[in-house]
């Protein structure tokens, strides 16, 4: 692929995946809380396609404002600064956010940038994408213009309708992605059926010659999708998440073609997150030992943080959107950021903290940036470990014989999925850097937490060690 951007022939197309606001949440979480608190409004939100249905008009008129809000505060700056730092000379966002517009624009990028729109007519009169001057398109709509944003069947049915056409581009756009060789897609999940038009209409596989195209992140595709994209578009899945692959690129044009890089910006914004089990309100000592823990791990952290740059801390609170706030954390984390779970007796019960899990180390961490903490209810020891694995085989043992139906539910496959994961998490835990710490180990006074004895030498050590990876 580095060739390919050396011959200004790769276009970078971002996906929905990256669209987080500054709390942390993903484009599938907000829009669903936005759903929920606004039934009067909205008949249903269909979180696969990220779009919405309506009961009048007003009720639409009130979302596009919200949703307009969300995409104008979207944008990991990370992310986006390293992106900023490859002169790719045509950038396509399939999501309607000018997240990336504003970090050219802040470091004094010069650059171009349109949108494309079902009902205006397309402006053939636009600059070239050069390495100079790049092109940043919206292929979607965008927040600059209301009316373009794609919120229901019908818009998007329309849109589709005039987008596929030839020549719906701009002429100079058209062009440049008939001579392209290299497709970098960022932060897709090729479920919904017009992300694979998408991939149709930027002729990313065409009879007269290979291209080659690489897409983030194998850990979040079916199979069958995998096997779709490879087939028809010769797409290839890698393990790295997005973070992974602009810094992979960025090392290697360090070393190949530094003129095809930009500055290098000092990292200033830092995020966490945390994944934990939660509080049951039963009010015994396992339960203050975790919330006091996580609590005292997120103080501690914010407290060495620049006051210019707070530590952003994320904890998925809400069951509603789990496993959404977690897939868009590791579909970015790399520079800045980091995971720390603490793992507890309650951790190793719970359908969402193992489920969380799956998903976390699905990821690829050769960055060694997934942390644990260990709550001593628990052991590691074989006997542990086959109790664990009984414990979720009488779950589903319980939900099969209750309902044979469910069989067919892919709720029970998450508990399946958890039985046959127990092995690998315990040996990953094993592998990860980890601190062990019980209630005895603890202080608590006047309402404040702290590691006392020896532990807290070791703390500081485990603490030390977070901090420094954050600022790598």
């Amino acid at each position: 692929m580095i060739n390919y951007i050396q011959q200004k022939k790769c276009v970078l197309v971002l996906g929905p995946e990256l669209s987080v606001d500054k709390n942390g949440n993903d484009y599938r979480s907000y829009f669903k809380e936005l759903s929920a608190n606004s039934q009067e409004s909205v008949g249903h939100y269909f979180a696969a396609e990220n779009l919405f249905s309506f009961k009048d008009y007003l009720g639409e008129a009130t979302v596009r404002e919200e949703v307009r809000e969300f995409y104008n505060s979207v944008g990991d700056l990370p992310l986006l600064e390293t992106i900023a730092r490859i002169k790719f000379p045509l950038i396509i966002n399939v999501c309607p956010d000018v997240s990336l517009n504003k970090v050219y624009t802040a470091q004094g990028i010069e650059f171009s940038e349109a949108y494309f729109s079902e009902g205006v007519m397309t402006d053939n009169n636009v600059d070239k994408p050069t390495f100079t001057k790049p092109f940043i398109y919206n292929i979607f709509g965008s927040i600059s213009s209301d009316q373009s944003l794609i919120l229901t069947h019908g818009k998007l049915y329309r849109t589709i309708e005039a987008l596929m056409p030839a020549n719906s581009l701009p002429e100079p756009l058209e062009v440049f992605l008939q001579g392209c060789d290299g497709f970098i897609l960022l932060g897709f999940d090729f479920d919904s059926w017009y992300y694979q038009l998408i991939c149709h209409k930027l002729k990313i596989k065409v009879q007269t010659g290979p291209k080659i195209s690489l897409s983030t992140s194998e850990y979040k595709q079916k199979s069958m999708i995998s096997l779709v994209m490879n087939k028809h578009f010769d797409v290839q899945f890698t393990k790295d998440n997005s973070s992974q692959v602009m810094q992979t690129i960025v090392s290697e044009l360090e070393q190949r073609d530094q003129a095809l890089l930009r500055p290098k910006l000092i990292n200033g914004r830092y995020s966490i997150y945390l994944s934990y089990g939660h509080s049951d309100h039963n009010g015994n000592a396992n339960e203050i030992d975790r919330a006091s823990i996580v609590n005292l791990i997120e103080k501690d952290l914010r407290s060495h943080a620049d006051p210019q740059y707070p530590l952003h801390v994320f904890r998925d609170r809400n069951d509603l959107t789990y496993g959404d706030s977690i897939d868009s954390y590791i579909a970015r984390i790399g520079n800045g950021k980091a995971v720390i779970m603490t793992i507890s007796d309650k951790y190793l019960k719970s359908v969402y903290c193992m489920d969380e899990a799956m998903r976390i180390f699905k990821h690829n961490d050769r960055d060694k940036r997934v942390f644990i903490v260990m709550l001593n209810d628990f052991s590691m020891d074989q006997p542990s470990i086959a109790f664990y694995k009984d414990y979720w085989r009488d779950r589903c043992l319980s939900i099969f014989e209750k309902d044979q139906s469910n069989l067919h539910d892919e709720n029970y496959d998450v508990y399946l999925n958890i039985y046959r994961f127990i092995d690998e998490f315990f040996n990953r835990i094993r592998d990860a850097i980890f601190f062990e710490i019980s209630l005895n180990d603890m202080a608590f006074q006047h309402g404040n937490v702290s590691v006392i004895g020896d532990k807290a030498i070791q703390y500081q050590q485990f603490k030390d060690v977070i901090l420094k990876k954050l600022k790598e």
